[in-house]
């Protein structure tokens, strides 16, 4: 079953895409009452107005596309709101695991046929729990192990030990199963020699086992790394890049493969699910869908943050991602709009904070200008 909530005239069920641009004109039969635009000359003025509105009026929710990024988030006491942003994927144990990974990878090298590592490289990596914890449920007794291990081997003056741990034979040790297992583990990743085998590699890990159970049960991170790996999939799959090694020069391809999808993670955004309390919940414009207000304050409503600014694709050009169906800036622009008029379709009143200021290139969002005409009846225009 597919649900969708488009318009029918500008839905084609066939193809199950978007045959025109929504407009604001699609949205005539609506809940909302009242829509008010309370526009301000900067940053400031635009909370000052803000917290004026919520004595007046107090919100269901406050809807703000880069509050995480914002000076005045600090003027917001978590006694009385609720922050629900998206965060970098660069904050998440997922991408600490691989960022882990490429570490004990690229510090890696063969000297008389051995696969050897330095013990500084060792230490490092198990002093966070990042990578053992994908190995062991239980993983606090396995660490202790692994680094009680290697204080006693740098007492003994070892610099470097080996995958297969063969230097350590003769030695007294507890147990080092543990330690075997996962730097076997990572000479199997460090004997990656194409992009193919990589992307077999990165379909093998258990991503449920990379996860806390906090980004489990509050976040998208699972479907959001299912789209990067596809993403990369996909780059591969194309032969855009006749011989990656062309591209990784003289580096070695696993580590060279590793950072690529790293730098590939590191600005994708998780978002976070609404909690709901008492207290006047901050969000994200993707975190509404579904969701019905009474009344609603939505911040930031200018050019460039809604919609966003057009960014350079990461390798794709927009006509190769339009053909490969992958998303492109039109589409995230029609998202984003989609979003939005159904925000102010479903809240019986809405007040939009826009800031206007010719010094600072700010202007009033187009998708509020397209609101002003469509809707003369009900939009209210307040200037501070």
């Amino acid at each position: 079953i597919f649900y969708h909530q488009y318009p029918a005239k500008i839905f084609d069920k066939e193809n199950l895409s978007i045959k025109t641009e929504l407009t604001a004109e699609d949205m005539k039969n609506i809940y909302n009452k009242e829509i008010r635009e309370i526009r301000s000359g900067d940053d400031f003025s635009m909370i000052c107005s803000l917290f004026n509105q919520i004595e007046i009026n107090k919100p269901n929710a406050i809807i703000d596309f880069r509050f995480d990024q914002k000076p005045y988030a600090n003027f917001f006491s978590q006694k009385y709101f609720s922050v629900n942003t998206s965060i970098k994927f660069s904050q998440t144990s997922i991408y600490r695991f691989f960022y882990l990974l490429k570490n004990l990878i690229s510090n890696t090298f063969y000297h008389q046929n051995k696969l050897l590592i330095p013990l500084q490289t060792i230490l490092n990596i198990f002093s966070s729990d990042e990578l053992i914890k994908y190995f062991y449920e239980n993983h606090q007794i396995k660490q202790t192990q692994i680094l009680n291990t290697i204080y006693f081997l740098s007492e003994d003056n070892f610099q470097y030990i080996d995958i297969n741990l063969d230097c350590m034979k003769n030695q007294n040790f507890a147990d080092i199963s543990a330690l075997k297992k996962i730097l076997q583990f990572g000479a199997k990743v460090y004997r990656i020699k194409t992009m193919d085998e990589f992307n077999t590699f990165l379909d093998s890990i258990q991503t449920d086992k990379l996860v806390t159970a906090k980004e489990r049960e509050f976040s998208d991170i699972l479907e959001q790394f299912e789209q990067i790996k596809n993403d990369f999939r996909v780059l591969n799959e194309i032969n855009i890049v006749q011989d990656w090694n062309d591209i990784f020069l003289n580096q070695h391809f696993s580590s060279a493969s590793l950072k690529l999808f790293l730098d590939y993670m590191q600005p994708k955004l998780t978002r976070q699910k609404l909690v709901q309390d008492k207290r006047i919940s901050i969000t994200n414009l993707q975190n509404t869908r579904n969701l019905l207000y009474d009344n609603v304050f939505v911040l930031n409503v200018t050019e460039g943050v809604l919609p966003p600014k057009r960014k350079v694709p990461f390798l794709l050009s927009e006509n190769q991602r339009n053909l490969l169906g992958l998303k492109t800036f039109n589409h995230i622009r029609n998202r984003e709009k989609y979003y939005f008029y159904r925000l102010l379709a479903q809240s019986k009143k809405v007040v939009l904070f826009t800031i206007e200021n010719l010094d600072e290139n700010k202007e009033i969002s187009s998708f509020a200008e397209e609101l002003r005409l469509y809707f003369k009846d009900k939009y209210v225009l307040e200037n501070q």
